[in-house]
């Protein structure tokens, strides 16, 4: 039978500052930064949104450009997570993970966006309907 464990508690594998999934098997699952990577033109768009007189029709166009780009990065987000999560349900047997404190992690000012960025309550939301879809047991942690 086959284990999952992120991060683990027990001294086995754990998670790099929680933006690194680890198994208890070694595979890693780095956290992408689609945000940081689209972060330079998604900052040169909005400065040009806020520069544009609302409710013109350029504001409009504008505010679109800048809706598309956030639309791309949430997409790239979603299928990172439904192929990290698949791959997971289907290699191992059952899973623990532990319920972390997001809110307040988010407090720091250093790691908040990409904390933000790494998506950990759309994670556990598709594990748990993946995992109950499977048959198969998943445990959280405090």
């Amino acid at each position: 039978m086959n284990c999952l464990s992120f991060p683990a508690a027990d001294g086995g594998q754990t998670a790099d500052g929680g933006l690194t999934f680890c198994t208890s098997d070694g595979t890693v699952y780095e956290n992408p930064g689609n945000l940081a990577r689209s972060g330079r033109k998604l900052k040169r768009e909005q400065k040009k949104l806020s520069r544009r007189q609302k409710g013109s029709n350029r504001y409009n166009r504008q505010r679109q450009k800048v809706n598309r780009l956030h639309a791309k990065v949430r997409h790239q987000r979603q299928d990172q997570i439904h192929k990290m999560t698949t791959g997971m349900t289907e290699r191992y047997d059952e899973s623990v993970i532990e319920d972390l404190n997001v809110s307040g992690m988010v407090k720091n000012h250093k790691l908040a966006r990409s904390i933000c960025d790494t998506g950990f309550h759309q994670i556990r939301r598709m594990l748990e309907y993946k995992w109950a879809q499977k048959g198969r047991k998943l445990s959280v942690t405090d």
